[in-house]
């Protein structure tokens, strides 16, 4: 199955299933790109293997200590809840406010089945753990929503000479209703495919249901109406330089523990986020796709194939623009989702320990950013990121967090291009009621970081020019946020609408700015691509010398109309825009 995970590059969950009955003579493909999926064993439970051979084979193994694994390891561990404030990879806790309830702490109610293998304090190995049950009592009593999942998931791998060190890893909190369930619970084992090769794979679990337990279940609820979730977890500070995921105006706090670890914050409301799917024949996919489930004769059995992918993993764009015209530009369903993980390492950079590209793919130093070599000036900023990588000394730096309600998007970091951050999304354009979905994108960056990549003064005033470049005629933005408290730059764009935008921030150096100054374009209805600009400037901590207490923060808030004069379009942005003279609003 990771053979055809591979191959394929979805680097998500790869199923293939035979649904349909042996004398079926065709196949389909079950395309779906959701944020998560239940009854999955392989994102659901924690597991060692020995990593995959040349050959495609791989065993379990029972923990740290197992001959099979003494030359290679692979564990995917979802960690525990902690037991103390300096304990290593776990989760430290978990709040959700409302508009009725501001103040709600969550308390720990238990964890979901058995460890799966016992922690090694000393190589930094957390216990194989489970989803994490919370509950919030004063949610209860108000009547909303009160029982919430957790799940922190870091992969680890040991590589030679500098040992165990964590590859990725994702967070996520899914509010549940207790429920039932015929299933048996979901478990990994290992079986010997028709080629005579060991491999691993999992029994698949209730599809409805997010865990199962000795017949019970928890099966997904929405978010009460405004509510914000915070979560603190612990984790190695090599996995910290880039985040990304599914929320909106979100804040960020991190520190250390240890040489090795830090406690990491985040703050935000949950986004309703679309998922697609489609069930597609076998002639109608290209041959790259449909040779990878054929039998070494070079047949493909009939039935039906399940091809499920993690919408906000990486590889999944490539995925979604593979399969794009198959989905109708419609959702299929709208889930509220509260999610983030750390941008995998080779998105990041590549080759950063010379020869050594087993651990990564990390880059040149110039490049430990990701955001190009022209970072290579930012390095004083950046490059404590390396020594941790390697383990050489503590840091915690974090270059940024970008999130979006998009069906899928860039899971690298944005790209720095002409002055410009580019970040690409991507998705269908309307609900599944038909209406347009509507976009939201956050960037949070590290104020030093920012201003070190556009050359400004430590604490120079900046503005900020927000793009959204479409080849889709309805694009548009409501309304921008931008703030700068003197450590953070937080900047959102809400509004845009699909199928395939690019999202370009530009800063540029100045002063405050009347709230209702903003770029104007004109548009021709026949230009294919399409570009709506929004300008937003800001006073920040102007200062050169000693560092001072961050200036006020000021929040512009904008949004745009359509004005139209015979063929000519105008977008008008600002807190209160209106239609120039002979022009009226479309």
């Amino acid at each position: 199955m990771r053979k055809q995970l591979s191959i394929l590059a979805l680097v998500s969950f790869l199923v293939a299933t035979n649904f349909l009955a042996p004398a079926s003579a065709t196949t389909a493909f079950n395309v779906n790109l959701a944020d998560h999926f239940g009854g999955i064993p392989q994102d659901n439970l924690s597991y060692i293997t020995t990593g995959q051979g040349n050959n495609g084979s791989e065993s379990l193994c029972t923990g740290w200590d197992d001959p099979k694994c003494s030359n290679s390891l692979t564990a995917y561990v979802i960690l525990p809840v902690c037991k103390t404030l300096t304990e290593a990879n776990c989760i430290e806790a978990l709040s959700i406010t409302t508009a009725k309830v501001p103040q709600s702490k969550a308390a720990f109610v238990k964890t979901i089945g058995t460890q799966s293998f016992s922690a090694n304090t000393a190589k930094e190995l957390p216990a194989g753990s489970n989803w994490s049950l919370f509950e919030v009592p004063a949610l209860a009593s108000a009547g909303e929503v009160s029982k919430y999942s957790v799940k922190v998931k870091v992969d680890f791998q040991k590589f030679p000479i500098i040992g165990l060190k964590p590859k990725a890893f994702s967070a996520t909190v899914v509010p549940y209703a207790s429920g039932t369930t015929s299933m048996r619970d979901i478990a990994m084992y290992e079986w010997v495919n028709p080629l005579g090769v060991t491999t691993v794979s999992g029994n698949s679990g209730d599809a409805k249901c997010i865990w199962t337990e000795n017949a019970t279940c928890g099966v997904e609820a929405a978010f009460p109406k405004d509510a914000k979730v915070k979560l603190t977890i612990h984790l190695g500070n090599y996995l910290t330089s880039w985040l990304h995921g599914r929320l909106t105006e979100p804040t960020v706090d991190i520190n250390a523990i240890t040489q090795t670890q830090n406690r990491l914050t985040v703050e935000a409301a949950p986004v309703l986020t679309p998922s697609a799917s489609a069930l597609i024949s076998s002639t109608d996919v290209s041959p790259e796709i449909s040779n990878n489930f054929k039998d070494p004769s070079g047949f493909l059995p009939p039935g039906e194939i399940s091809m499920m992918t993690t919408a906000s993993s990486d590889g999944a764009l490539k995925n979604f623009l593979g399969f794009e015209k198959f989905f109708a530009n419609k959702a299929t369903s709208l889930t509220d989702t509260w999610s983030f993980r750390s941008i995998n390492p080779t998105e990041v950079a590549s080759g950063a320990f010379g020869g050594f590209a087993g651990f990564g793919g990390f880059g040149v130093a110039s490049d430990s950013t990701g955001l190009g070599s022209s970072a290579a000036k930012c390095l004083p900023q950046a490059s404590s990121m390396m020594g941790a990588i390697a383990g050489a000394n503590s840091t915690t730096a974090l270059i940024g967090m970008v999130t979006t309600n998009a069906l899928t998007y860039e899971s690298g970091p944005p790209k720095f291009e002409d002055g410009y951050l580019n970040y690409k999304v991507a998705g269908v354009h309307s609900n599944p009621d038909g209406s347009d979905f509507i976009g939201k994108y956050d960037l949070v960056m590290d104020g030093a970081i920012a201003r070190c990549l556009y050359g400004f003064g430590a604490k120079v005033p900046i503005s900020a020019t927000v793009s959204i470049v479409s080849t889709d005629a309805g694009s548009r933005v409501q309304s921008t946020l931008f703030k700068d408290d003197g450590n953070w730059i937080r900047l959102g764009a809400y509004g845009f609408t699909f199928s395939s935008p690019t999202l370009k921030i530009k800063l540029a150096q100045g002063g405050a700015a009347d709230p209702a100054k903003v770029a104007v374009k004109e548009e021709s209805p026949a230009v294919p691509e399409k570009a709506v600009k929004v300008e937003l400037k800001q006073e920040a901590a102007a200062t050169n010398t000693a560092p001072a207490a961050p200036a006020e923060v000021k929040v512009i808030a904008t949004k745009s109309i359509s004005c139209i004069k015979g063929k000519v379009i105008r977008k008008i942005s600002g807190t209160n825009p209106k239609c120039p003279a002979g022009f009226k609003k479309k």
